[in-house]
Parts: C-alpha cells; structure tokens; sequence
C-alpha cells in the first residue's frame, strides 16, 4: 500500500472534495442559483392543489390550541 504524502495528498483530498461538489452540486446549489427555473416547475405541480385543503390554515391551529389549553385547565381542576 502507498503511503501519499505532500502533494500527492494535496492531490488526493482535493479530488475527494471535487467529486463531493459536483455531486452536490445539481443538487444543492443549482436549485439555490436559478429559482425561476424550479418555481415554474413547483407552479406547475401545484397546479389545482388547493394549499387549505392540504395543510389547514390558522383557524386550524388556533382550534386545537384552544381545546389543548382547555384539556389543561380542565385536568389541573380535577387534581
């Protein structure tokens, strides 16, 4: 086994490193450059998906907020 040493690891590592980034690199960091290309794709997909029915919106929450405090309270006064 060879033992790499001086630029030879310089070489070695820096090869590592490079094959991490431009596997990364369609990735991550394209999608972070170019938004315009990948909102129009997200708009496209999204097409007919209507955000309330999918994800409930703030009346939502704030109902389930409000039945957890009342569990609270109501737990704590049968104690």
């Amino acid at each position: 086994m060879t033992i790499l040493r001086g630029w030879r690891y310089g070489v070695f590592i820096s090869s590592i490193v490079g094959v991490i980034g431009l596997a990364l690199y369609p990735i991550a960091i394209d999608p972070m450059i170019n938004t315009e290309k990948y909102k129009k794709i997200q708009e496209r997909n999204r097409r007919g998906v209507f955000q309330e029915e999918v994800q409930p919106g703030s009346k939502y929450l704030a109902n389930c907020l409000h039945n957890l405090i009342l569990c609270i309270f109501r737990y704590e006064s049968m104690v």
